[in-house]
């Protein structure tokens, strides 16, 4: 991983016309984890799954919020926003559960890829998801 990241930092700074420096390069060598979580209860094996875990809750919300405009609505009406919400929301879920069960089997799947991908001629609620 610290490999990954040092080609990461070098691409980055030859596309500024720079070079990175040694303590850039060393500095990706590190994993920094801060948590409340006791270190009696949280072994560091358990605590770099959870923030695995935690990266993949942020890009599916990320997604929620860019194709299924989860946070957008067309009113001020607070009850129409909730419904609105609530409606965007389950079609996210059913969504996912969808792409979850029909991309599963594929490991170069990519879910972001099968949430834009819909059939020709379909139209999609704001152009945005299936």
């Amino acid at each position: 991983m610290a490999e990954l990241r040092r080609q990461r930092i070098r691409k980055a700074a030859q596309a500024h016309g720079r070079e990175p420096s040694a303590e850039v390069l060393d500095l990706a060598s590190w994993t920094m984890v801060v948590t409340n979580v006791p270190r009696a209860r949280l072994s560091l094996p358990e605590a770099l799954v959870l923030l695995r875990l935690r990266w993949q809750v942020e890009r599916l919300f990320r997604l929620w919020k860019e194709q299924g405009q989860i946070d957008e609505w067309r009113t001020k009406n607070p009850w129409r926003i909730l419904c609105e919400f609530y409606g965007k929301l389950t079609a996210m879920l059913i969504q996912q559960w969808l792409i979850q069960e029909g991309c599963w089997q594929d490991p170069w799947r990519s879910l972001v890829k099968a949430a834009e991908a819909r059939a020709p001629g379909s139209q999609s609620y704001h152009g945005r998801f299936v």
